[in-house]
């Protein structure tokens, strides 16, 4: 059976734990990875508390390599949804920055979709 797992990178923000309630409330398996910079760990609380179900929660910094390394083969999801904010506490503003912060993502993201994919396939 395909894994429900879904990873969420920002999901402690406010569309990031809306998008949690409403995976959680159609029965996947929500993995949040947040470095709270720009959240807190209360907002996933209240979601738990709204579904009377539990996700898993991984404070991490999605341009880690390695942790998200680890949090990738630890849980294996079958889908990402990119929703991190990497320009809080910047200087730099603008569409410039953020997708600098995107490809930064993107990059340590995407080879570790295709090892996983693989472990997969297996």
């Amino acid at each position: 059976m395909k894994s429900r797992t879904v990873l969420i990178t920002g999901g402690a923000g406010y569309i990031g734990s809306h998008a949690c309630l409403e995976l959680l409330q159609a029965d996947f398996n929500v993995v949040v990875v947040d470095n709270l910079s720009n959240s807190k760990l209360e907002s996933l609380t209240r979601v738990q508390q709204i579904t009377g179900k539990t996700l898993t929660f991984y404070q991490a910094d999605i341009r880690d390599k390695a942790a998200l390394s680890d949090i990738f083969a630890k849980e294996k999801p079958s889908t990402v949804i990119h929703f991190a904010d990497g320009t809080r506490g910047r200087t730099r503003t603008g569409m410039t920055f953020q997708s600098a912060d995107f490809e930064s993502a993107v990059s340590t993201i995407s080879p570790l979709w295709h090892d996983l994919g693989t472990i997969l396939h297996e």
